[in-house]
């Protein structure tokens, strides 16, 4: 694959593309992504930029809204030209990307994209984007779910998540000694149900704790899964992630 680099001083590159990774590689795609790739080095060290671009599979509106939607400056707040300046210049910032393909077929584009940034400590920030394909709207909990089930659904998941904060408690608590009034308060309500991601086997949805840098390793797990088979009796009609042999009736 050929990259385009930025070695001492400033390259504007071209756009390189690649395929693009898929988590199921047998999943049937309903677009075409390729990856716009970058290499950084500056200061002994080595940065990657890996970005997905929609090239085709769609009609070129619905192509060009998937590819707003996943603009690098939208989500990132800066252009690449203005990453790679400063990675040469401070190696600091984003240093890096990639992203994965969880779903790419029934209508649906569904990616997570990851960007590694440093501050006053490394983090890795995550994007969740959903998209409808044949559109290139973002989908959202209303395009899923039935909106007079969204309060189940959400307390379903609540349910899932005191599990987890009773789990972390009595492991980071009770071992490690930390006062186990930090994990007081959390709640998941019909407003996470924002974030989330869609796979061939059901939808992930992410629960975002907050905790600062020092105590990441005491934070529970926000990630809350469920089947295609437990999401059933909250979709809304006409919802992507309905079965084909399935009516729902109201």
């Amino acid at each position: 694959m050929r990259v385009c680099s930025a070695a001492g001083m400033l390259v504007v590159p071209a756009v390189v593309m690649s395929p693009a990774p898929a988590l199921c590689a047998e999943m049937t795609s309903a677009v075409e992504i390729e990856t716009a790739a970058y290499v950084m080095e500056a200061g002994g060290l080595t940065g990657y930029i890996e970005w997905p671009v929609v090239v085709g599979g769609a009609d070129e509106e619905a192509v060009e809204a998937m590819n707003l939607a996943l603009s690098y400056e939208a989500i990132n707040g800066e252009s690449v030209e203005e990453t790679l300046r400063n990675f040469v210049e401070t190696q600091r910032g984003i240093t890096g990307s990639s992203y994965i393909v969880n779903m790419n077929g029934q209508g649906i584009l569904d990616l997570t994209i990851f960007v590694d940034c440093v501050g006053a400590y490394p983090s890795t920030l995550e994007y969740h984007i959903n998209l409808d394909a044949g559109t290139g709207k973002t989908l959202t909990p209303d395009d899923l779910f039935d909106s007079d089930a969204e309060e189940d659904l959400a307390s379903l998941l609540d349910s899932m998540l005191q599990k987890r904060i009773e789990e972390a408690v009595e492991v980071c608590a009770e071992d490690f000694g930390l006062d186990a009034c930090i994990y007081e308060g959390y709640e998941f309500t019909t407003d996470d149900l924002e974030s989330f991601s869609i796979g061939a086997d059901g939808v992930t949805f992410h629960y975002d704790f907050g905790f600062p840098h020092a105590a990441l390793a005491a934070e529970p797990d926000g990630e809350l899964f469920l089947d295609n088979a437990a999401l059933l009796p909250f979709l809304a009609e006409g919802s992507p992630l309905a079965p084909p042999w399935l009516m729902i009736v109201y």
